[in-house]
């Protein structure tokens, strides 16, 4: 009998057993079964209050939890602050806090393993605040810098404080389970998130910005996705936020707790909310911060009815094809409420308030096509239509009791000023009057996407800008797949994409050439003719327009042979380029790699008479990703090849020797093949493959200055005008309509270019030249050349 006795006592030993602390230790691991009780003796503080931790949240603490296991830590003085600046609950861990005046997490914050669970007991008394960092009040505090986080299954449980307060971040995944209860106000004043969690809060609720930096408004952010959250009292959301009132100076600033007021905004998506008493919506104060209540998929229950006051935008959406429903009364201060028209069926009555309405004089819709749209209300309820030629403005009148979802206080009518389908002497829709409005092509396009998107009521009622698209939709096609894979190839060139690659060529074998050639000939002095030159050039520079930049860059390699009254040169060239345009409604990004093979000549026939000859081919290969910004529908990529034969001529006469000038004139030749391409995504436009001829006629002229025998500085500007294009127009197919546009692909340019050989030692040449070309369509490019030769 003593044997059991003894062995009782043993376990008991090992399963409870309690010690007096004075600090925390860094962390703590139980056995199975384990019932950890510690009692924290605090130090003295300044004033009536005492401490437990460290000021300044320095210390951090750590639980390894086990089966069946706990770990209690309760104050012996409620007086105690108890500073903090991380607790960590690992899985299946449980830590209770007892007796503790305020709970002050002063940096990283709360985390809570999966089937973990945090239990904070406040002391709820009141005491002295002078002398204290927190003031008089029972609380739980969170800093900016901190985080409450619960994982899967986790549960934290705050109660019997005057306030909880977290001016930080909260993440509940989920299962996991928050619980407050705080007899004078529960204050959200950054960010709540949950994810198929519960939220339970017993006291008034404050979703309002604490302000930043003590000084500037700001707005908290509450988001709940698939959670059921439990209100037992007030809602705030934005406005002004219960503060602890005690430590007044002189009966006005309040020092541990001040007065503010911010913005709040709710966003329930499939969610169930309940509030036992009134939620209130407003803007700060000065209303730099507004509020929002977003109501997705989720029913919102007031019990004591919500009020949207000034700066508040209170919204319904449909989310898992259910329309967001508040369950109560509605009363409307200079408030708005919204609907979401997205995912929204037309001609289908949505409930979205169940009790009475007052004060709304007109509800507006989230959609940018709203002038296409009417709203019709009954009872609480709204029906979104196509807005006819006989329908009203949208705006829904009257009150719900008198049988319309938008109502002023006052009765009335059952429908507001809308009309949607209502009786007229005509049908035709406001999509129809804008499409008939358009021009043919325009109206095929207006079409496309009608097709694109399954129809006018999935067009409509998308988050797509249909007529900012319409602006913007012919320019993209334009500029991506006509001008700007075009002029990168004609940047490549240093000219438009039909425009000649010996444009103004200088009249002697030491002269600056074209972009691509990058001074053929140029870097040999004009006094020293040894016969043959083999170079290397590296080349570079930018695109810019109003809405477009990009860059290029690549080498070519050549060989040259030449005496005083001609030069012979063949060379090879490469380059890749890249533009980025950004519109209104999508950001394309064309890319192009391109690959040139090319001969030139120059004769001198009669002294300072001079003639160019030039024969090119070149291959470009182009990929074009475009991006939207407002509907991925309308993202697409496509790729096609070009490939371009171009000769021509120029003759100049040279006045001067080591300082000359030469204007010079001729035509270039261009037969261009465009490859074939179907636009994947989009619209799905594409384009047959077709062979093109354009005439371009070139005028221009140069001046060199020979320093020394290995020195000189030359500069050119020339001018293209495309003569001649044998297809003024390009075709494109959508849904087998035909879509004519302008071809822009060989623009008039005027280049400038200056340059110089920087130095010669022995057989080896440096030349340096930088460029400077202008398109008629708006477009700019810059760049440069460095290249070095080898004579002999």
């Amino acid at each position: 009998m003593n044997t059991k006795i003894l062995t009782l006592s043993l376990i008991c030993a090992n399963a409870l057993y309690a010690a007096d602390i004075s600090a925390l230790s860094g962390s703590v691991s139980l056995k199975a079964g384990e019932q950890k009780q510690d009692s924290a003796i605090s130090r003295q503080g300044t004033g009536q209050a005492s401490i437990f931790g460290e000021v300044g949240g320095v210390h951090n603490f750590t639980l390894n939890g086990a089966n069946n296991a706990s770990y209690t830590l309760s104050a012996k003085d409620i007086t105690t602050t108890f500073y903090m600046g991380s607790i960590t609950l690992n899985q299946n861990s449980q830590f209770a806090l007892s007796g503790f005046h305020t709970l002050a997490i002063e940096k990283t914050g709360v985390s809570v393993g999966a089937n973990s669970t945090f239990a904070v007991i406040s002391s709820g008394n009141t005491i002295n605040p002078q002398g204290t960092d927190y003031g008089g009040a029972s609380k739980v505090r969170f800093s900016d810098k901190s985080t409450l986080s619960l994982q899967n299954n986790a549960k934290a449980k705050f109660s019997n404080a005057d306030f909880f307060i977290h001016d930080g971040k909260i993440i509940l995944l989920a299962n996991s389970t928050l619980e407050v209860e705080a007899s004078k106000g529960i204050r959200i004043q950054r960010t709540l998130e949950s994810t198929n969690a519960t939220i339970k809060f017993g006291g008034d609720v404050y979703n309002i910005g604490s302000k930043l930096f003590g000084f500037q408004t700001s707005s908290s952010t509450w988001t709940s996705n698939g959670s059921k959250i439990e209100i037992n009292g007030d809602f705030y959301n934005g406005g002004n936020a219960k503060v602890d009132d005690g430590g007044s100076v002189a009966g006005g600033f309040l020092v541990f707790d001040p007065y503010y007021d911010g913005g709040g905004n709710l966003i329930l998506n499939n969610t169930t909310m309940s509030v036992s008493g009134k939620f209130v919506s407003k803007a700060s104060n000065d209303l730099s911060q507004e509020s929002n209540v977003k109501i997705y998929g989720s029913t919102l229950s007031v019990t004591g009815g919500f009020e949207n006051k000034e700066g508040s935008n209170l919204t319904f959406g449909v989310l898992n094809n259910t329309m967001g429903k508040l369950e109560g009364d509605l009363s409307n201060d200079k408030g708005k409420v919204f609907i979401d028209t997205d995912n929204i069926q037309f001609d289908t009555a949505y409930q979205i308030v169940t009790g009475s309405i007052s004060g709304v004089t007109s509800i507006e819709l989230l959609n940018p096509n709203s002038s296409f749209l009417n709203v019709i209300c009954q009872n609480g309820s709204v029906t979104i239509t196509q807005k006819t030629s006989s329908g009203g403005s949208g705006s829904c009148n009257g009150s719900s009791s008198g049988g319309s979802g938008g109502g002023g206080s006052s009765g009335g009518g059952n429908s507001g000023s809308g009309g949607g389908n209502s009786s007229g002497s005509s049908n035709q829709t406001a999509l129809d009057e804008y499409k008939s409005s358009l021009n043919t092509q325009d109206q095929k396009l207006l079409s496309s996407l009608v097709n694109r998107f399954g129809g006018a009521d999935k067009l409509l009622t998308s988050d797509l800008d249909v007529k900012e698209t319409m602006k913007t939709i012919n320019k993209s096609v334009e500029d991506n797949l006509i001008t700007r894979p075009k002029t990168l190839l004609s940047a490549f060139k240093s000219d438009a994409m039909v425009a000649p690659l010996a444009q103004g060529f200088v009249s002697r074998p030491t002269a600056s050439n074209d972009l691509i050639r990058f001074d053929n000939g140029s870097l040999v002095s004009g006094l020293d003719y040894s016969g043959k030159d083999f170079y290397a050039n590296a080349f570079g520079g930018v695109l810019r327009a109003d809405d477009t930049k990009g860059y290029l860059g690549g080498f070519n390699l050549g060989l040259s042979s030449f005496d005083e009254n001609y030069l012979v040169q063949g060379q090879i060239s490469y380059a890749r380029g890249s533009s980025t345009q950004d519109l209104s409604t999508q950001s394309s990004k064309t890319t192009g790699d391109f690959i040139q093979l090319g001969f030139f000549s120059r004769i001198d026939f009669v002294p300072a008479l001079e003639l160019d000859l030039n024969l090119n081919a070149i291959a470009g290969f182009f990929s074009v990703q475009s991006d939207s910004f407002i509907n991925p529908l309308l993202s697409s990529k496509s790729k096609f090849n070009t490939q371009e034969l171009n000769g021509g001529f120029t003759l100049g006469y040279r006045f001067g020797e080591r300082l000359s000038f030469k204007p010079f004139a001729g035509l270039e030749h261009y037969l261009i093949h465009q490859g074939g391409f179907k636009e994947e995504g989009g619209l799905g436009i594409e384009s047959k493959a077709y062979t093109h001829y354009a005439l371009g006629g070139v005028i221009g002229a140069e001046t060199r200055l020979e320093l020394d025998n290995s020195a000189f500085v030359f500069a050119k500007v020339s001018y293209e005008d495309k003569l001649y294009h044998s297809h003024k127009n390009i075709f494109f197919r959508v849904n087998d309509q035909s879509l004519k546009y302008k071809n822009e692909s060989f623009d008039s340019s005027l280049q400038a270019s200056i340059g110089a050989q920087i130095f010669a030692i022995n057989n080896a040449r440096l030349n340096a030249e930088m460029i400077y070309k202008h398109y008629d369509s708006g477009l700019n490019y810059y760049g440069g050349n460095l290249m070095l030769k080898y004579v002999f």
